[in-house]
């Protein structure tokens, strides 16, 4: 069981509006009650509310019924209150005014990037991607270019996730994603769509749930490969 759900601000917000945020958890509430800034206040609490939604919504209970926290090993995990029902792992993230949130009986990490931001994408790229991924890049032509660098950076992204180890820059220039067909060989899944793109890392060959994505979403199998092995 792996599911993915997006969604915006705006609405999930509207859910929640006059709610107040008892329904956080110990250091989960700590770390909300330390933000200052208006906005990120409502970024976490969204994707904290959509992530048990998306648990809630797959065991038919409610998203108050579970408990969200970080495990030993840096694994962000979901504990149902209610006995007999699987501790699973999940993750976060949002940019703009997108949310997404994933869950699963596996590590699982997750990443969305909108598209409004204009950066030095081959300066940045040349610190964080291998030197197959930066030739690709600079053949791209401009719009070409901010996707494809938004779909690398969300991959590596997802992976750093995963296991909670966060980005390293000398793991991700040493390998890159490639695009495969088969279910069985993927570790990463993208969904390339108008606004933004997300992907998820996950070892799952069963169908992943998603739900938000539009109908146009471009959907991608990959796995991740050392530079040095032939693709």
């Amino acid at each position: 069981m792996t599911a993915v759900r997006i969604a915006s601000l705006h609405d999930l917000s509207a859910e929640f509006a006059g709610r107040n945020p008892e329904w956080l958890d110990g250091d989960e509430l700590i770390r909300y009650q330390a933000i200052t800034s208006a906005s990120r206040k409502m970024q976490f609490l969204t994707g904290h509310f959509l992530v048990r939604k998306t648990a809630a919504q797959i065991f038919n209970n409610s998203f108050t019924d579970w408990i969200y926290f970080t495990d030993d090993e840096k694994h962000r995990r979901l504990k149902c209150r209610q006995d007999g029902l699987p501790l699973l792992y999940c993750s976060i993230s949002h940019s703009g005014e997108w949310v997404a949130a994933a869950v699963s009986e596996i590590p699982i990490g997750i990443d969305i990037e909108t598209f409004d931001k204009q950066r030095d994408f081959i300066a940045i790229a040349k610190h964080v991607f291998s030197d197959a991924e930066v030739s690709l890049l600079e053949k791209c032509g401009a719009q070409e270019l901010k996707e494809e660098f938004y779909l690398h950076w969300t991959l590596k992204e997802s992976i750093a996730k995963q296991y909670g180890a966060g980005l390293k820059f000398e793991v991700s220039r040493s390998h890159r994603p490639v695009q495969v067909s088969d279910v069985n060989e993927a570790s990463l899944h993208s969904w390339l769509c108008r606004d933004y793109v997300c992907s998820i890392a996950c070892n799952t060959a069963n169908k992943i749930e998603t739900s938000g994505l539009p109908e146009e979403a471009i959907y991608r199998r990959w796995r991740n490969i050392p530079v040095n092995r032939q693709s």
